[in-house]
């Protein structure tokens, strides 16, 4: 019996060790338990800051949020500014290629970085030897065109973008400064860099001036020179040749508002006169409209001997009919048809105005896309592209309108249906036709509203038939 009470009592004991020992913290880990994952700290700097100005350049992290904006490996429209301190090089500025690349953030640490892939030098030029290289800790602004590359990596784009200034200066040696507007535009008295940057700055996003302007000052860099393939050329101006304060001279024409055929070229220093629309392209680009500003003077001479003995040039006070100005057309009964390989315009020439055989007129404009509408030999057609347009007038009332396309590989140049005319209805697609139908007016505008890139958003006006009442 009291074997039997003695084990009863031992057995209480036990149950009461264990009871207190549940509270008692074990000296080791439990390797059944999985650990608390602690909090990560909020990283440092992650604020997007700035509008892409030069004004209010973006910092790392809003340009790598604005690459991420526009989907994968789109480009940007127009060129954006980034300032930061640098990271790490990839590769050094050289002069076998003229371009570097590096990596930028807020405050110069590998956190909330963005990717400057092979921009160019100083100035928008290809690095020489002598000049400065970048080092870890610079602090540089870039300007350029951005993508979201193969969507996992914000980036300028390879030789689209350029180093504005380093520590503070630019291709000039100047810290930026914005300087003096001068001028008021007219022939007697042109505006110069400063004053045609606030004149366009004033502008809303990708609208352009109504009047023409005159602008004069000395070229910083050339970007285009003058060719006799596309008759343009794209230049920069400031007051003193430097960058300071410099001004956009986009695609101008030559003299006489005319394709450039031969004569003299452009070189860094030159003063020229220029007269044309004005542009705020991207809202954060002012310069003149493509194809509609044209070569003043040059060096103080207004016009240039052409190899063929033809005088080119002299001021002409403007035309209308920039290049790619065009006539034709086939009227039948109550219509009229354009063919486009019948206008006679060069392969890859914007094509700005054309005139039909019954006074019809065809207006064509880029909406702010840096790609206007040109005609190209290959389907023979004109290319709209997103925010081209067409002005359509006429001195009679217009019915419908029509575009018969083209088809490449498979594609039907439609823009999948997004275009519109105003006044008129959305296009009507059907193959390979687009119809625009209750016009009703005189005069109507088709503008290519697609949102998309690449073929998709392309229409290729192989002809276009004008209906009227």
């Amino acid at each position: 019996m009291k074997k039997i009470i003695f084990t009863i009592m031992a057995l209480a004991m036990t149950a009461m060790t264990f009871q207190s020992c549940e509270d008692v913290p074990m000296p080791y880990d439990n390797p059944q338990e999985k650990p608390e994952k602690p909090e990560e700290p909020e990283t440092p700097g992650a604020e997007a800051t700035g509008d892409g100005t030069l004004a209010n350049p973006f910092n790392a992290v809003a340009a790598a949020e604005y690459c991420k904006s526009l989907g994968s490996d789109i480009e940007s429209e127009g060129d954006v500014y980034i300032k930061g301190k640098v990271v790490s090089i990839e590769e050094e500025f050289n002069t076998n290629f003229g371009n570097g690349a590096f990596t930028i953030s807020d405050d110069g640490t590998d956190k909330n970085t963005f990717k400057v892939w092979r921009c160019m030098y100083l100035g928008n030029k290809k690095y020489t030897s002598g000049k400065d290289q970048i080092k870890v800790g610079d602090e540089v602004i870039v300007c350029g065109k951005v993508v979201y590359f193969k969507g996992n990596t914000p980036e300028t784009v390879q030789s689209k973008a350029y180093l504005y200034s380093l520590n503070g200066k630019t291709a000039g040696g100047d810290a930026p400064v914005a300087g003096e507007a001068k001028g008021t535009g007219t022939k007697d008295d042109p505006f110069n860099s400063v004053a045609a940057n606030l004149e366009a700055s004033k502008l809303d996003k990708d609208a352009k001036s109504e009047k023409e302007y005159y602008i004069k000052g000395k070229i910083v860099s050339v970007i285009e020179q003058f060719g006799t393939q596309y008759g343009n050329a794209t230049f920069n101006i400031s007051d003193d040749g430097k960058e300071a304060g410099q001004f956009k001279c986009f695609r101008i024409l030559y003299f006489g508002n005319k394709k450039y055929t031969g004569g003299d070229q452009l070189k860094e220093g030159d003063e020229v006169v220029i007269c044309g629309k004005l542009l705020n392209y991207f809202g954060n680009t002012p310069e003149t409209a493509q194809g509609e500003a044209y070569l003043v003077s040059l060096n103080g001479k207004t016009e240039s001997q052409t190899p063929g003995g033809e005088i080119s040039g002299g001021e002409t006070g403007g035309s209308e009919v920039g290049g790619g100005g065009a006539s034709g057309g086939e009227v039948s009964g109550n219509s009229v048809t354009m063919t486009s390989k019948d206008l006679g315009i060069e392969n890859g020439t914007a094509v700005t105005t054309v005139t039909l055989a019954d006074g019809t007129t065809l207006t064509f404009d880029g909406g702010g896309n840096q790609n206007a509408p040109k005609y190209y030999n290959t389907g023979t057609n004109i290319r709209m592209y997103p925010k081209n347009s067409v002005t359509v007038k006429a001195s009679k009332e217009i019915a419908s309108i029509v575009f018969n396309v083209d088809e490449y590989q498979g594609t039907v140049y439609n823009a999948s249906g997004d275009v519109e005319a105003k006044p008129g209805s959305k296009g009507a697609t059907d193959g390979k036709k687009i119809t625009f139908s209750g016009i009703n007016a005189k005069e109507t505008v088709i503008t290519n509203v697609s949102t998309t890139t690449g073929a998709a958003s392309q229409i290729r006006i192989v002809s276009m038939v004008i209906n009227y009442k």
